[in-house]
C-alpha cells in the first residue's frame, strides 16, 4: 500500500469524523428549544408550589415537597441525558442496546408527545461507541416523527413509532418503523447519499453519518419502505467481532 493512499484514506477519516460531529451539533441544536421547554414545565411546578409551602403545614406539605422534588429529577434527567449525548465519546465499552434506545427516545420525548410509541425492547450487549449509537438513534427516529407529522398533523391512534431490540445468531439488531408517508424508490437508492435530503432546510448529513457510524461498528443498515405506508430501519450489528477505533 503506497503512503499517499494511506494518507488519502486518513484524510477521509477525519473528514467523516468532522461531518459527524457537525451532524452531532445539529441535533443538539434542534433539540435545544424542546428542551428548554421540557425544563420550563417542572420549574413551574417548583415555582408555584414555593408560596405554598411557606403556609403549609402536616400532610399538604409533605405532599408538596414530593411534587417537587420530582420536579427537580426530570429537571436533572434531561439535562443529564443532554450532557451524556453531547460529551465527548468515551470511546469503546460494553453498550446494552435497550439502553441506548431508552436514553435517546427521552431526548426526544419533546416530540414524541403526539406518537404512540411501541418498544420491545430486549438487553443486549454490543462493543461500541455509546454516544454514536444514539446519534444513529435519533436521526432516524427524528426522521420517523417527520415523517408521522407529515402523514398526520395531529394525534391519530395509528401515528404509530416501533422500536426492537433483539439477538439473533451473533447479531445485535436494532429495528425502528414508523406508519408516516414512507419513502419512494428513488429517495431509498439515495438516501445514505451525503448532503441528500428531502426536507426543507434538512442539511443531508444525519442519514450518511448513520450509515457511516454502523459501518465503522461492521454492523449493516437495511431499509424497507413502501410509499405512503410507513417504513422501517433494520440495523444488525456485531456481538462479539472487535469494534475497529476510529
Amino acid at each position: 500500500i503506497r503512503l499517499t493512499d494511506i494518507t488519502a484514506e486518513r484524510e477521509k477519516e477525519v473528514l467523516q469524523e468532522k461531518l459527524a460531529h457537525a451532524d452531532r451539533l445539529a441535533i443538539v441544536g434542534t433539540l435545544a428549544g424542546g428542551v428548554i421547554h421540557e425544563i420550563r414545565n417542572p420549574l413551574s411546578v417548583i415555582t408555584l408550589n414555593l408560596p405554598l409551602l411557606r403556609e403549609a403545614g402536616g400532610d399538604e406539605k409533605e405532599e408538596i415537597i414530593n411534587d417537587m422534588e420530582e420536579a427537580t429529577q426530570r429537571i436533572q434527567n434531561i439535562v443529564k441525558d443532554l450532557l451524556e449525548f453531547v460529551k465527548r465519546d468515551r470511546g469503546v465499552e460494553d453498550v446494552d442496546l435497550k439502553d441506548v434506545v431508552e436514553t435517546s427516545l427521552r431526548i426526544l420525548s419533546h416530540k414524541l408527545k403526539n406518537v404512540v410509541v411501541e418498544c420491545e425492547l430486549e438487553n443486549v450487549s454490543v462493543s461500541a461507541h455509546r454516544g454514536k449509537l444514539e446519534q444513529v438513534v435519533i436521526n432516524i427516529v427524528d426522521n420517523a416523527i417527520w415523517s408521522l407529522n407529515q402523514k398526520y398533523p395531529e394525534m391519530n391512534e395509528n401515528k404509530i413509532l416501533r422500536v426492537r431490540t433483539y439477538k439473533e445468531g451473533d447479531s445485535a439488531i436494532i429495528e425502528i418503523e414508523d406508519r408516516g408517508i414512507g419513502i419512494s424508490e428513488d429517495v431509498r437508492k439515495r438516501i445514505f447519499d451525503p448532503f441528500f435530503t428531502t426536507k426543507d432546510g434538512g442539511t443531508g448529513l444525519g442519514m450518511w453519518v448513520v450509515y457511516n457510524i454502523v459501518k465503522t461498528h461492521g454492523g449493516e443498515i437495511l431499509v424497507e419502505s413502501k410509499e405512503g405506508e410507513g417504513a422501517k430501519f433494520i440495523i444488525t450489528l456485531p456481538t462479539e467481532l472487535p469494534l475497529q477505533e476510529l
